[in-house]
C-alpha cells in the first residue's frame, strides 16, 4: 500500500540528473496552480481568443515549472566551474535551453511514485516513536 505524503509533496523530492540533485515538487500543487493563473494573467483575452503564441504558452509553463516545480539544485556549475546557485531566474533559462532537463523535472514531478511514503515505511517510523525512551 502506498500513501501519499504531504511532506515530500510539500517540500518536495530529490533526485539526481546528470550528477547534479535536483530538489522537485509535485505538479498541480495549490501553488502551482496560482502561479499559472498569475502568469497567464497579462494574457488572458489572447488566450480566450485562442491567438497566444505558441512560444508564449511555453514561456509560460517553463516559468511556472521554474517557481513551482524546480525547486532548488545542488551539483550544478557554470562553465568556469563555479557552483550555481538555484534561484527562478537561472532555472527558467537553464529549462529553456536544456529540453531534456526540462522533460526529467516535469516527468519526476507528475511521477506520484516520488511523492509515495511506502506503508512499510510509516509503520517502521511508528514502531520507533513507540519504542521505549522515545
Amino acid at each position: 500500500m502506498y500513501t501519499i505524503g504531504k511532506k515530500l509533496t510539500d517540500d518536495g523530492v530529490w533526485l539526481v540528473y546528470s550528477g547534479a540533485k535536483l530538489k522537485i515538487g509535485r505538479a498541480g500543487s495549490t501553488e502551482w496552480l496560482k502561479a499559472q493563473e498569475d502568469l497567464e494573467r497579462p494574457f488572458k483575452k489572447r488566450i480566450e481568443k485562442g491567438t497566444l503564441s505558441a512560444t508564449i504558452k511555453r514561456d509560460i509553463n517553463i516559468r511556472n515549472v521554474a517557481r513551482t516545480i524546480l525547486l532548488d539544485w545542488d551539483g550544478v556549475q557554470d562553465e568556469d566551474g563555479k557552483k550555481v546557485a538555484y534561484n527562478e531566474e537561472i532555472g527558467f533559462t537553464v529549462l529553456q535551453d536544456d529540453p531534456d532537463l526540462l522533460e526529467f523535472v516535469l516527468d519526476a514531478a507528475l511521477d506520484n511514485d516520488n511523492f509515495r511514503v511506502k506503508e512499510n515505511e510509516k509503520v517502521a517510523k511508528k514502531s520507533q516513536s513507540l519504542s521505549p525512551g522515545k
